[in-house]
C-alpha cells in the first residue's frame, strides 16, 4: 500500500489551485528578477540576425553577470595564456560560441546559486551539475549526430529542471519527503510529486517558462525531457533530452531524478534519431572530462 503522505491527490480542482497558487510565489519571488536578462541574453543566442555587438551590450547591461564571465574566462578551464580584460576580448579568444553558452551558464546558474535546504541525496549544487550535464550531452549530440547547431537544446537543458527549484522553495514541507522517494528507489520524482502534490516540477517549468513568454522550444523542453512520449507531437529535441538523461544518470553525473529510466522509451528515442547507445557512450567521455575540468575550476561552487 502507498504510505499515505504518497496518496495521490484526486481533486482536479485542487490540484488546479495549487499550481496557479504556486506559479503566483514563483512570479512574485527573487525568481523572477532573473527574467528580463535571462530573456534577453536567450533573444540574442538565438537570433541569428544578432550581433556580437548586440550580444556585447546585452551582457554589458549587467555588470555582475560581466565580472562573473571575466573571472571564468580567466580560468584555468579556457588556458588562455593572456589576462582576458573586457567581454570583446573574450568573444575573441573564446569564440562567439563559446561566449553566448557562457553567458547563459552563469545567468541560470544565479537562480541555482541562491538558498536552499538540504535533503539527504540532494543538493542544488548536485542539480546544477545534472542540468549542465544535460545541456552538455543534448549540444554533443545535435552537434556530432544530428549535424544540427546545438544552441537550442543546451538552452533547454539548462532550464529544464527549473520547476523543481520552485518545487524546493516555496513547498517546504513537502519537498524532503519527494526527494526521500526519489533517492530511496521507491519512485521517479515526477512520480512522487504527483502522488503528493497533483502536479509535477516539469508542469511547474513549462507553465512557468510560457508565463514568461520564453521561446515555445525551451517551454516544452521543461515539460518533456523526462517523458517524450507524454507528448503527442514527439520532436527531436525531446528525445535526445532523453537519452541525455540516461547517459549522464550511466556516468553518474549530477542528481538522479529518475532512478527507473524506461528502457523502451530510452531504445525508441534513439531509433527515432538514428543513434546506438556505443556513439553516445563515445561523447559521454567528452561530456564527463568537461564536468570534471568545471568541478575543479570552481563552476559548481554554492559558498555555502
Amino acid at each position: 500500500m502507498m504510505p499515505k503522505a504518497l496518496q495521490k491527490v484526486d481533486s482536479r480542482c485542487n490540484k488546479a489551485m495549487n499550481l496557479t497558487e504556486l506559479l503566483k510565489k514563483a512570479n512574485k519571488s527573487e525568481i523572477l528578477s532573473d527574467k528580463v536578462m535571462l530573456g534577453r541574453i536567450i533573444h540574442v543566442i538565438h537570433n541569428p540576425d544578432a550581433s556580437v555587438m548586440e550580444l556585447k551590450k546585452t551582457i554589458d547591461m549587467d555588470p555582475s553577470l560581466t565580472a562573473n564571465i571575466l573571472k571564468r574566462a580567466n580560468s584555468a578551464y579556457y588556458g588562455i595564456s593572456r589576462k582576458v580584460s573586457d567581454i570583446m576580448d573574450a568573444i575573441i579568444l573564446i569564440g562567439l560560441d563559446g561566449i553566448r553558452e557562457l553567458a547563459l551558464n552563469q545567468k541560470v546558474f544565479e537562480m541555482f546559486k541562491r538558498k536552499t535546504q538540504r535533503s539527504t541525496g540532494y543538493h542544488r549544487s548536485s542539480l546544477w551539475i545534472h542540468c549542465v550535464g544535460i545541456a552538455l550531452c543534448g549540444k554533443m549530440l545535435y552537434r556530432r549526430e544530428l549535424k544540427k547547431p546545438g544552441h537550442d537544446i543546451y538552452t533547454a537543458g539548462l532550464l529544464h529542471d527549473i520547476g523543481i527549484i520552485v518545487l524546493e522553495q516555496f513547498l517546504n514541507g513537502d519537498f524532503p519527503k519527494i526527494i526521500e522517494t526519489v533517492t530511496n528507489g521507491i519512485a521517479n520524482q515526477k512520480t512522487a510529486e504527483r502522488n503528493l502534490l497533483g502536479f509535477s516540477h516539469d508542469e511547474v517549468g513549462q507553465k512557468l517558462l510560457e508565463n514568461w513568454n520564453f521561446p515555445e522550444f525551451i517551454c516544452a523542453a521543461a515539460g518533456a525531457a523526462e517523458n517524450p512520449e507524454e507528448f503527442p507531437q514527439r520532436n527531436a529535441m525531446a528525445d535526445a533530452l532523453y537519452i541525455s538523461h540516461y547517459a549522464c544518470q550511466k556516468r553518474g553525473i549530477g542528481y538522479v531524478e529518475i532512478p527507473f529510466i524506461d528502457e523502451e522509451i530510452y531504445q525508441r528515442c534513439l531509433d527515432r534519431l538514428y543513434l546506438n547507445e556505443q556513439s553516445v557512450d563515445v561523447l559521454m567521455d567528452d561530456v564527463a572530462l568537461k564536468i570534471q575540468r568545471m568541478n575543479q575550476d570552481g563552476w559548481f561552487n554554492h559558498h555555502e
